[in-house]
């Protein structure tokens, strides 16, 4: 029921969103990169404070919260959907 309703607001708004995405945990221990490519992005082993900092464009250190935030790394990949600027990514 959770994924029906989040498809529907989705599908229902003018906000950019990704056509996909997968997150998850990485346990490498590899140093933390990534990019964007034509319809792509990626991140392999950013820590969830980065994410964070970077999706509300703010500096890490105003991201607080529970350690792990900065010790566990996540692997992103995501289909950016059509229309999205680089300003909305």
């Amino acid at each position: 029921m959770f994924f029906s309703g989040l498809s529907y607001s989705q599908a229902n708004t003018s906000a950019p969103a990704f056509e996909v995405a997968s997150v998850k945990k990485n346990t490498s221990g590899e140093r933390a990169s990534g990019n964007t490519t034509g319809d792509r992005l990626t991140m392999y082993n950013m820590p969830m404070k980065a994410i964070i900092a970077l999706g509300y464009q703010a500096p890490n250190d105003r991201v607080t919260g529970p350690g792990w935030l900065d010790t566990d790394g996540f692997d992103i990949v995501a289909k950016i959907g059509p229309g999205t600027t680089a300003d909305t990514l």
